[in-house]
């Protein structure tokens, strides 16, 4: 019985480790953003959903490695977040810290520190960090970049 038990618990931990984001979609409605690629891999993406009309931010979680958090964003959300990060970045201050309130409960803590800032969102029990960012990075995710989007034929999402 104890056998089956580590077997069990071995593939679940192997089959939580992946680094790729799985989203379902069911159309080919989707339209890649942009992106954060550190040391060849996907760190954060935005994507749009035409059918929804929302955006998708998501991003790798460096507490829990290879878990990725997301949270829907609006048009004029989308537009005032970068704004925020844009104007409050160059600022170069020490420590700062920007709660947002997100409309499933969730806060999203904008940290800036200097020159870099970090995506975090706090859902009441627990953390969910992103790594620190330049502005540069940043402009990469929230304009158009090179990367590309691929739907498999199962209707998961894979960013190259």
């Amino acid at each position: 019985m104890k056998s089956y038990l580590v077997i069990f618990f071995s593939l679940l931990l192997a089959i939580n480790i992946s680094s790729q984001l799985n989203i379902k979609s069911n159309s080919d409605n989707l339209k890649l953003i942009g992106r954060i690629k550190l040391l060849g891999e996907v760190n954060g993406s935005l994507i749009y959903f035409k059918d929804k009309n929302m955006y998708l931010l998501s991003f790798l979680n460096r507490v829990y490695d290879y878990k990725f958090e997301s949270f829907w964003m609006n048009e004029q959300s989308k537009n005032e977040l970068y704004q925020l990060i844009i104007d409050e970045l160059p600022k170069k201050e020490k420590n700062k810290i920007i709660e947002i309130e997100l409309e499933d409960n969730r806060i999203l803590s904008l940290e800036m520190h200097k020159k870099r800032a970090s995506l975090n969102i706090w859902d009441g029990y627990k953390w969910y960090k992103t790594y620190w960012y330049k502005l540069r990075l940043l402009n990469s995710l929230f304009n158009k970049d090179k990367g590309r989007l691929y739907t498999k034929a199962d209707g998961t999402i894979f960013i190259e």
